[in-house]
C-alpha cells in the first residue's frame, strides 16, 4: 500500500501547516484543527486558562453566535468535539465529505475568530466547574492524577490542575482570553489535519484563505523529563468516604525509547496486561478471582515524558494481596512463554495492518508523529515503514531484556484509594 500518493503536506511560509490523508472505501472526512498550546502554559495564577478555549469556540464568534454555531455543528457534523491537553489543543469534527467546505469553515472561524463575550465567558466558568468536580469526584481520574503527581514535580506531566482552579479561573477575563489568543493561535503555532475522502489541494485553498498571513512566531517552553530525579514518595494511600471499592495503581517513568525498543514496549505491555491472554489477567482475575478490571499502559508526551502505569480495581480487604501480587508481575514474574509471545505478535502484526483503515486510526497516527512530535512527511513515512519491520523483527528475548531496563523497583511508585 503506498502512502506517499494519498498522504501530502503543506506548510505555508508563514509556518501554517495542512496534512491530508486521503482514505479509499469512505464517504467521510475527520478534520481537526490543533493549536500546539495547552495547560502547559497556563499562568501559575490561572490553572485553566487555556481549557477556558476549547469552551469557548463555541460561544460564538465574531460573526456568529452560539446558536449559529450549535445550527450548522447540527447540520453538517456527524460529530464534533474538542479538547486540551497539557501542549495541544484541537477542534475536531467527522462529517460527510461533499460538506468539508462548510466544516473547515466552521472550524476555522472557532479557531480564530471566538468573540469571549463576558457574559457568555462566566457562565462558561460555571461549566468548567462543574467539570472540574466530576473530575475530583472520579476515584479513577484522582488517583492516577496522584500518581502522575508523584513521578514528576516541575513537569507539566506531573500537574494536576489542568482542568483548572475555580477560584483561579473567576479572575481570567475576556481581555486575557483575547490577549493569550492573538499570541498563541496563529498560523506558525497551528496544524490542520484531515483524513477521509478529500482533495489536499481543496483543504489547503480552504485553509489559506481562512489564515490570515501572519509572520508571528512563538517561543514554545522545554521541560526535563525527570527521569533521573530521585522521588519523594514511593507508597501514597488515598482514603475516601462511602466507598465499596478500592483502587491499586503502580507506575514508574521510562525513558525515552528507540525505534525498536517502541516495538519492544508494545509486546510487553501486551504480554504482562492487556486482554484476557494477559499475565495479569491470567494471574490476578482467572486464577484468583481478585479484580473485576485489570489492566496496564505505557503513556506520556513525546516532549515530555513517557510512563508505564498498572492499575487494577478489588475490594478494600484484597488491597495488599493484589497490591504485591501485581509488583510480583511486573517486576520479576517470567516472561517465558513463546506461545503467548507468537499471539501477541500475530495481533500487533493485524492491528498494525487494520488500523489505518478507520479516519480516525489515520488522524490518531498523524498526530502522535506530525503533530506531537514534529515530523514531517517523509519521516512520518519511513517510521510507518520502520514500525512494520520492527514489529515483525522483535524476539522474546528483546522483550524481556526491555523489561530488565525499564522497570526498576527503586523507581516505582504505588497508589491505593480506599474507604476511609
Amino acid at each position: 500500500m503506498s502512502h506517499k500518493k494519498s498522504l501530502q503536506e503543506s506548510v505555508r511560509n508563514d509556518g501554517l501547516r495542512i496534512i491530508t490523508k486521503r482514505v479509499s472505501g469512505t464517504k467521510k472526512v475527520y478534520l481537526a484543527v490543533t493549536a500546539l498550546v495547552g495547560s502547559a502554559y497556563d499562568p501559575f495564577n490561572q490553572h485553566g486558562l487555556f481549557h477556558l478555549f476549547e469552551h469557548m469556540a463555541f460561544k460564538g464568534t465574531a460573526t456568529k453566535s452560539a446558536r449559529d454555531i450549535k445550527k450548522i455543528l447540527e447540520q453538517y457534523a456527524l460529530i464534533n468535539n474538542a479538547s486540551t491537553n497539557r501542549l495541544e489543543t484541537t477542534y475536531w469534527a467527522l462529517g460527510v465529505s461533499t460538506r468539508l467546505s462548510e466544516i473547515s469553515n466552521l472550524l476555522f472561524d472557532m479557531y480564530l475568530n471566538p468573540s469571549f463575550l463576558p457574559d457568555e465567558l462566566e457562565k462558561e466558568k460555571e461549566v468548567v466547574g462543574n467539570e472540574i468536580a466530576r473530575n475530583f469526584d472520579n476515584d479513577s481520574w484522582f488517583a492516577t492524577n496522584t500518581l502522575m503527581g508523584a513521578l514528576w514535580k516541575d513537569n507539566p506531566l506531573g500537574h494536576f490542575y489542568t482542568t483548572g482552579i475555580p477560584e483561579e479561573l473567576a479572575t481570567v477575563t475576556s481581555d486575557t482570553l483575547s490577549g493569550a489568543h492573538s499570541r498563541w493561535y496563529i498560523p506558525s503555532n497551528t496544524v490542520v489535519v484531515a483524513t477521509g475522502k478529500l482533495d489536499h489541494e481543496e483543504l489547503k485553498q480552504l485553509a489559506f484563505k481562512a489564515f490570515p498571513l501572519n509572520s508571528q512566531i512563538v517561543s514554545h517552553t522545554t521541560w526535563s523529563d525527570e527521569y533521573n530525579e530521585k522521588l519523594e514518595e514511593h507508597e501514597i494511600i488515598i482514603e475516601r468516604p462511602s466507598r465499596n471499592k478500592a483502587i491499586v495503581l503502580w507506575g514508574l517513568k521510562i525513558p525515552r525509547l528507540s525505534e525498536k525498543e517502541e516495538a519492544h514496549i508494545e509486546f510487553y505491555i501486551r504480554m504482562l496486561a492487556v486482554g484476557m491472554g494477559s499475565l495479569f489477567w491470567r494471574e490476578v482475575r482467572e486464577n484468583r478471582g481478585l479484580v473485576y478490571t485489570i489492566s496496564g499502559a505505557h503513556g506520556g508526551h513525546p516532549k515530555l515524558g513517557k510512563y508505564l502505569m498498572f492499575a487494577a480495581e478489588t475490594l478494600p480487604e484484597r488491597v495488599g494481596e493484589v497490591k504485591e501480587l501485581i509488583h510480583e508481575l511486573v517486576t520479576t514474574h517470567s516472561l517465558q512463554d513463546a506461545a503467548q509471545f507468537n499471539r501477541v505478535k500475530m495481533r500487533l502484526t493485524d492491528l498494525q495492518s487494520v488500523s489505518p483503515e478507520s479516519l480516525d486510526g489515520w488522524y490518531n497516527l498523524i498526530d502522535a508523529g506530525m503533530v506531537k512530535e514534529g515530523w514531517d512527511r517523509e519521516t512520518f513515512e519511513k517510521n510507518i515503514r520502520n514500525e512494520r519491520k520492527q514489529i515483525k523483527a522483535t524476539r522474546l528475548e528483546d522483550v524481556i531484556a526491555l523489561r530488565e531496563k525499564l522497570i526498576v523497583p527503586e523507581q516505582m511508585v504505588s497508589v491505593v484509594l480506599k474507604p476511609e
